[in-house]
């Protein structure tokens, strides 16, 4: 197939399934917040940070940061694995320690095969 035509059905099925394909994507949830101790933030898409709370669900494209002795623990919704947010300052995203949810890989496993003979 040449790459024009595989463009093409590319642009068609973006255009089809309506940009809500990739923002789903992107904005997925992907754990939720245990507990915060101490001063641990959130960035929300273009969002300055804010103070996370214990509850809260994170999505997909969230950055987190901990100050030092604070602390934050998330639980991701894949594996309920939990994990501890660094209190380096260091901005950590939550798609770096949290896998995707299985329908989202089959979603784009489905994708590939149709598209990539």
């Amino acid at each position: 197939m040449k790459a024009s035509s595989y463009f093409a059905i590319v642009a068609a099925f973006i255009l089809v399934s309506g940009s809500e394909v990739g923002l789903t994507q992107s904005r997925s949830p992907l754990a939720t917040v245990v507990s915060v101790t101490g001063k641990v933030e959130v960035k929300q898409g273009n969002a300055a940070y804010r103070q996370l709370k214990s509850g809260e669900t994170l999505m997909q494209g969230d950055l987190m940061r901990s100050n030092r002795r604070s602390r934050g623990v998330i639980r991701c919704l894949a594996n309920s694995s939990t994990w501890v947010v660094p209190d380096d300052g260091l901005p950590w995203g939550v798609a770096n320690v949290c896998p995707v949810p299985r329908s989202q890989n089959r979603l784009i496993r489905s994708f590939n095969q149709r598209f990539s003979r």
